[in-house]
């Protein structure tokens, strides 16, 4: 009688350890170039955002089509692919957003998130100010993900 009380107990942990197990895989993204933050934008401070339609692209970019052969903005196809992008606090000191990769926690009960790792690479102070950010682009089919920072 212990014994089957035993397994059973054995079994019930087990089973509930593989329910929280977690799987960390690699998630393939795009680098998307060539917009800029709008000015309406509030950018006091370190934001992050997951965005899943054009109309809300919209509200926070704007394409910045440049001369040469790679000018155009990068196309998002929203009905394939969402973005995470990354918009810091204005400043005059250069400053550049590496993504460095991004990888899916997925959680059996609970939520699966995304972890995107980036770097933060500083220059020189500019006469001007900047609103530095990355934006980038992954399969719609991490829709449901919550999104963390993991910055250096």
């Amino acid at each position: 009688m212990i014994n089957k009380i035993c397994i059973l107990v054995a079994v019930v942990v087990l089973s509930m350890n593989m329910l929280n197990a977690q799987t960390l895989q690699q998630v393939p993204f795009k680098l998307a170039k060539h917009y800029f933050v709008k000015n309406n934008v509030k950018t006091d401070q370190l934001k992050q955002y997951k965005i899943t339609s054009q109309k809300e692209f919209d509200k926070l970019f704007g394409a910045a089509v440049v001369m040469g052969k790679d000018g155009a903005p990068t196309k998002i196809d929203f009905k394939k692919e969402i973005v995470i992008a990354v918009v810091g606090a204005e400043t005059s000191i250069a400053t550049e957003f590496i993504p460095e990769n991004i990888l899916a926690n997925f959680v059996a009960t609970g939520k699966s998130t995304l972890v995107f790792q980036y770097k933060t690479q500083l220059g020189k102070t500019n006469s001007f100010t900047v609103v530095p950010n990355v934006i980038v682009v992954v399969d719609r089919k991490y829709i449901g993900y919550a999104v963390k920072l993991k910055g250096q």
